[in-house]
């Protein structure tokens, strides 16, 4: 029997990610097999119409549907989300790093 798996931090760590995650609109998902629990639980906080960027090496599509099949009322968010399989070097060297906006100075 599987046990369910949780995060070993402290629940105020836990609390300020969760609020974090509710208050984001764009993310980036590097190196992110999709496959722990503890995360993806995590993820289905996001906002709907959030922006999700996923960077891989030929499987960021696969990783997205993971995501989604781990509880599906992610597909109702109407999530714009773009997949960038050539991986992360690349990734930065692209405009699509700009693009997300997280590169911004104010």
């Amino acid at each position: 029997m599987e046990r369910e798996k949780l995060f070993v931090c402290p629940p105020s760590h836990t609390a300020l990610a969760d609020e974090f995650i509710r208050e984001c609109s764009k993310f980036l998902l590097v190196g992110f097999s999709a496959r722990d629990a503890d995360l993806l639980r995590l993820l289905n906080g996001m906002p709907a119409r959030s922006h999700v960027t996923s960077v891989g090496r030929g499987d960021s599509c696969e990783i997205f549907r993971r995501i989604c099949s781990f509880d599906r009322s992610v597909e109702t968010k109407e999530l714009a989300t773009l997949f960038w399989d050539e991986g992360f070097s690349t990734y930065v060297d692209s405009s699509e790093l700009e693009r997300l906006g997280v590169c911004e100075q104010g």
